[in-house]
C-alpha cells in the first residue's frame, strides 16, 4: 500500500512559514497563556480525542467493519 498525499513534514513546513510570517503582517503569536491553554483544550478535542475514540470503537467492532 502507497501513501499518495505530501508527506507529513510538508505540513509542518506550512505552519512554520505562516508562523513566521506573522509579524511581516503586523500580527504576532499570543504572549499570554489564556489563549495558549484555550489553543491546547480545542486541539485537544479536534485532534487527540477523535482518534482516541477510533482506537477504542474498533476493539469491540469485527475486523472486517473496521476496514469498511
Amino acid at each position: 500500500m502507497t501513501c499518495s498525499g505530501p508527506p507529513p513534514s510538508s505540513a509542518a513546513d506550512r505552519r512554520a512559514r505562516a508562523a513566521r510570517a506573522l509579524p511581516l503582517r503586523g500580527r504576532r503569536l499570543p504572549r499570554d497563556l489564556t489563549p495558549w491553554g484555550r489553543f491546547t483544550v480545542a486541539a485537544f478535542f479536534w485532534n487527540a480525542l477523535p482518534f482516541a475514540l477510533f482506537a477504542v470503537a474498533q476493539q469491540s467492532v469485527d475486523s472486517g467493519m473496521t476496514a469498511c
